[in-house]
């Protein structure tokens, strides 16, 4: 199966299934989904998310919603651990707490990976995916097994033009008409610039060309312009020094 199995699956996981828009069956599928991965990939995951807590706390930082998801994803691991030796799975609904983190602040148990009742889901203050936080639950915003509020055209392929929501919209072909009106005198003017521009180097150029001439056929006008120069000098050397 090609499909990957690592600790960032689970957590990416782990935050679908505490969407804001999941409800209590879409939030089994997901607990159903992390069972399926292997004890060494969940382990890894709790680490992780331990870790972040650490790290938060030392922050001085709220860690309620990440110790919420330690919990759930240490009950997870009991109860896969416990079904694989064969005896009874411990009740999920009151997770031990992690060894490395003190119990949340908040009193919201972690709910039941198997439980579909309203009593498990989490209340309205939590409000995971609402802030971003230095955690690797924020390197993927978009949670990949879980449903994407994003638009289609906002993910892949060309995008929307701001001014008239068009798709392939661009102000240099003038097929908007929002734009068309706003750039086109200004496109106007680059043009009428840059023909100005080539006349005026035309000019130049022919400029040159007779001075060029003028200076060969008459060296003794060369002569007279640099002395004049050197007398202005000399006029400026010692107006400055009286």
């Amino acid at each position: 199966m090609s499909s990957p199995y690592s600790q960032y699956s689970v957590l990416r996981t782990l935050r679908a299934a505490f969407h804001s828009d999941s409800n209590a069956d879409r939030r089994r599928v997901y607990f159903d989904r992390i069972k399926k991965f292997p004890l060494q990939i969940l382990r890894e995951a709790l680490q992780e998310i331990l870790a972040n807590v650490e790290q938060e706390r030392r922050n001085s930082r709220s860690v309620d919603e990440l110790q919420v998801f330690a919990n759930t994803l240490e009950s997870i691991i009991n109860n896969k651990e416990q079904e694989e030796v064969g005896s009874e799975p411990e009740s999920p609904a009151s997770p031990p707490a992690s060894p490395s983190a003190s119990p949340p602040a908040s009193p919201s148990p972690s709910p039941s990976y198997r439980s579909s009742t309203p009593e498990d889901e989490p209340g309205p203050s939590h409000r995971f995916g609402r802030r971003r936080r230095s955690t690797p639950f924020s390197r993927n915003p978009t949670p990949e097994p879980g449903p994407s509020r994003r638009p289609e055209s906002s993910r892949r392929g060309p995008r929307k033009c701001r001014a008239c929501k068009q798709l392939g919209c661009s102000p240099l072909k003038r097929s908007c008409p929002r734009h068309f009106s706003k750039f086109d005198n200004l496109l106007d003017r680059i043009e009428e610039l840059s023909e100005e521009n080539s006349r005026l180097a035309e000019r130049n150029q022919r400029l040159e060309s007779k001075l060029e001439a003028i200076r060969r056929e008459h060296p003794e006008q060369q002569i007279i312009a640099e002395a004049r120069k050197k007398v202005k000098e000399l006029d400026q050397v010692l107006s400055r020094r009286h």
